[in-house]
C-alpha cells in the first residue's frame, strides 16, 4: 500500500525548501550528481599520481558536501516524514561513513 506523500510545511521559508526537494527536478538532478560521483570513483587508481590523488579528495569532498545539503534540507523540510522513507535512512548512512571515511 503506497504511502501519501507528507504534508507541506505551514512555514513559509520550509514550505519553499519542502517544494525543492519534493520537486521531480531536484532527484533527477541529485541522480546525475549520484552517476558523475561513480564515474569519478572509477577513475581512481592505485598507482595514480600525487596531484591526481589531490585532485580526486576535493572533487570527492565536494560531491560529500553536495550529499550532505540536500540530507539537510530533506531533513530540515519533511521533519519526522524524512525517517519514513527507507532511501532517505540508507543515504543518510552513506553520508555519515563518507564524512568518517574523509
Amino acid at each position: 500500500m503506497p504511502r501519501e506523500p507528507p504534508p507541506r510545511p505551514t512555514n513559509k521559508f520550509q514550505g519553499l525548501v519542502f517544494d525543492l526537494v519534493t520537486h521531480p527536478f531536484f532527484d533527477i538532478f541529485i541522480m546525475v550528481l549520484i552517476c558523475l560521483f561513480t564515474l569519478m570513483m572509477m577513475v581512481e587508481t592505485d598507482d595514480q599520481s600525487p596531484e591526481m590523488e589531490e585532485i580526486l579528495y576535493w572533487v570527492n569532498f565536494v560531491f560529500i558536501m553536495i550529499f550532505s545539503t540536500e540530507c539537510c534540507l530533506k531533513i530540515f523540510a519533511l521533519r519526522k516524514h524524512y525517517c519514513y522513507d527507507g532511501w532517505n535512512i540508507f543515504d543518510l548512512v552513506v553520508i555519515i561513513f563518507s564524512i568518517v571515511g574523509l
